[in-house]
């Protein structure tokens, strides 16, 4: 049998439209769209499946929305992969989604925490700390 590894995209990866297909055909991907709006209080799946673009790629909308999504696909395709998966990893934000399929952030903690480390990021003492930064070499 195959091993696996699980690999997570990044900010930027985000359209409308995204995971519509999963939430329509799989209770599983509905279950995790319906507990991250929930989680959020707000309805983060029309977003997903509705747009608008521009709304969705803002960060505080774009990062929950590629963990949820990420998070769908796993909930569909876990009890098939799960025994033969060996590591799962992210690229950026998608760390934050590996965390998720390897158990130990909740879907909940994870769309919460993302969505307000989103915000720190964007926050004018953020990018001010960033810039004091030295360069490395």
């Amino acid at each position: 049998m195959t091993d696996f590894v699980l690999l997570f995209p990044g900010q930027g990866s985000q359209k409308p439209g995204m995971g519509k297909d999963l939430y329509d055909t799989f209770p599983a991907a509905r279950d995790v769209f319906d507990d991250a709006d929930a989680a959020l209080g707000t309805s983060l799946s029309t977003l997903c499946f509705n747009g608008p673009a521009e709304e969705l790629t803002l960060t505080h909308n774009a990062q929950p929305a590629l963990l949820t999504h990420g998070a769908a696909v796993w909930a569909v395709t876990r009890d098939r992969l799960a025994n033969r998966v060996r590591a799962a990893a992210g690229h950026s934000l998608g760390e934050f989604t590996a965390y998720y399929a390897a158990g130990t952030l909740s879907l909940g903690d994870a769309v919460r925490l993302v969505r307000r480390f989103s915000a720190i990021s964007k926050s004018p003492s953020s990018r001010s700390a960033r810039r004091r930064l030295p360069k490395p070499g």
